[in-house]
């Protein structure tokens, strides 16, 4: 049995990650120069909350946001893509994270975007799918990213993402993971969000107790948890999603109903993790 064939046969109990998998073996051929399976499933480290970890080699002169964009029109095809963006939030700008639902699963697909022909052989943390010559056209139009004012949909994107990351840390066991990425949560999408709605200037947590309304301030001392326990940070999280989804403007309403869609199938796994 070959490498790739291994890692299949590690994921013959999880069929929903199984399909994914063989669905960007397929489509994601032509978008690059090889394609490679990365982290836990290429280490043989498999379980039910296990993401799906590819990694797409590229020319040296492709457009990496333009192949991201690509890869989510594909995951897109395959079931309903609830959120997608580069992980440039913590210094990963080539590492596209994708969010996908179907058939009542939730499935977590990362992207990473590589120059070069591929690592096969040379490296024992990846698994080769497939490689080929074919060459990704250049693209001399594309300008350097500007630097972004404070984006409710982009938050948005992101607070699916992260959200469900940290359910998959609570039902693990994962504890003290899933209150760093509420604490995450709350930095990066609810105060933002919270100063954006009263008009406020984007300076982090400085002097909120001053900035913001007690009521506001009340609701936002409930998305940090009273303790280390699965019940407590899960109370935490399902806040967080409370005051995101009441303080969205009106042009972030579809990241609104992502949000909540993910918040849905989050309660539906409570029982399991209270």
């Amino acid at each position: 049995m070959g490498a790739y064939s291994k890692v299949r046969a590690r994921l013959s109990g999880d069929p929903g990650l199984l399909g994914l998998l063989d669905a960007m073996a397929v489509s994601l051929r032509g978008l690059g120069t090889a394609l490679a399976v990365r982290g836990g499933l290429a280490r043989g480290r498999v379980d039910s909350y296990s993401d799906l970890d590819l990694v797409l080699y590229v020319a040296p002169e492709a457009d990496r946001a333009a192949v991201g964009a690509a890869v989510g029109e594909h995951v897109a095809r395959w079931g309903r893509l609830l959120t997608m963006f580069p992980a440039d939030h913590v210094g990963l700008p080539h590492l596209f994270v994708f969010l996908v639902a179907r058939e009542g699963a939730v499935l977590k697909l990362d992207v990473a975007v590589e120059f070069g022909p591929g690592n096969a052989g040379r490296t024992a943390s990846e698994v080769e799918i497939w490689r080929e010559r074919r060459r990704i056209a250049p693209n001399p139009d594309v300008a350097a990213s500007p630097v972004r004012e404070f984006d409710p949909g982009r938050a948005l994107d992101r607070a699916v993402g992260w959200a469900w990351y940290t359910h998959t840390k609570l039902c693990r066991g994962e504890l003290l993971e899933a209150e760093r990425t509420v604490a995450f949560l709350r930095a990066l999408v609810v105060v933002p969000l919270l100063l954006h709605r009263h008009g406020l200037p984007q300076e982090d947590f400085r002097w909120l107790e001053q900035r913001l309304p007690g009521p506001v301030l009340d609701a936002l001392r409930s998305t940090y948890p009273v303790g280390t326990t699965r019940g407590a940070i899960a109370d935490a999280l399902h806040a967080s999603l409370c005051l995101i989804s009441e303080n969205a403007p009106p042009e972030a309403l579809d990241g609104v109903r992502r949000l909540e869609e993910t918040g849905v199938l989050i309660d539906r796994d409570r029982p399991r993790i209270s």
